[in-house]
């Protein structure tokens, strides 16, 4: 009788553990940072001084899922990021014309762009695998919505020659191009591993509104 006793209280114990870290009809919620790059969301690339800036970028994401099975969850993930390659700039502008005063002309000013993105989107998650130990995970997310952006695009300066007898300036001051726009945007990120029962950890590889490499904490309600 004991025997069965302990028999039943394992098994009972083993069910609790296994409800306790699955996901089945559970509300999972998360927040993470990933990073960009400054020069991959935008068609041209940033110059300084003829070197690629590529600095990273943060982007923060909150996201909220459902759970319809064991391995497959539907949600709203929302995120944020702020892009801003404005950069000073002192050059030579006709450095390849000789013996001219106009071989001797200086640029300087401010160039590029200053965003702030906000996004919203229905994304699911998709469980490859789990382990023995079934707080551990395998699996992938993928989602779609659209983004607002507003800020503006930068582009003033002056030239002058300093070579010359007398010091001609020209002025190339434009007013700010404001940013107001919508647009679709995707996401994937097809590798993604979490740990944890009910405060979990997690990392996923991939590209889109989440930034390239994407690591946070998640909770199951």
């Amino acid at each position: 009788m004991k025997q069965v006793l302990l028999s039943i209280s394992a098994f009972v114990m083993a069910a609790s553990a296994i409800a306790q870290t699955s996901d089945h009809h559970k509300w999972y919620v998360s927040a993470g940072v990933g990073t960009l790059g400054n020069n991959l969301l935008l068609p041209h690339p940033t110059f300084n001084n003829g070197s690629l800036i590529a600095r990273p970028l943060p982007a923060f994401n909150l996201s909220a899922k459902r759970f319809f099975s064991s391995s497959f969850a539907v949600g709203i993930t929302g995120a944020f990021y702020k892009y801003d390659n404005i950069q000073s700039y002192k050059r030579l502008t006709n450095e390849a014309v000789p013996d001219t005063a106009r071989a001797y002309e200086v640029s300087t000013g401010r160039e590029g762009k200053y965003l702030k993105t906000y996004s919203i989107s229905l994304e699911c998650m998709k469980v490859y695998k789990r382990f023995d130990d079934v707080s551990i995970i395998l699996y992938g997310t993928a989602g779609a919505g659209i983004t607002h952006t507003t800020g503006y695009d930068l582009h003033d300066g002056s030239s002058y020659f300093p070579n010359s007898n007398l010091i001609v300036l020209n002025c190339l001051y434009y007013p700010q191009t404001p940013i107001n726009e919508n647009k679709f945007i995707a996401d994937i990120h097809p590798i993604g591993i979490r740990g944890g029962n009910r405060l979990c950890w997690y990392g996923e590889l991939g590209y889109g509104y989440k930034g390239i490499v994407n690591v946070g904490l998640g909770y199951k309600l």
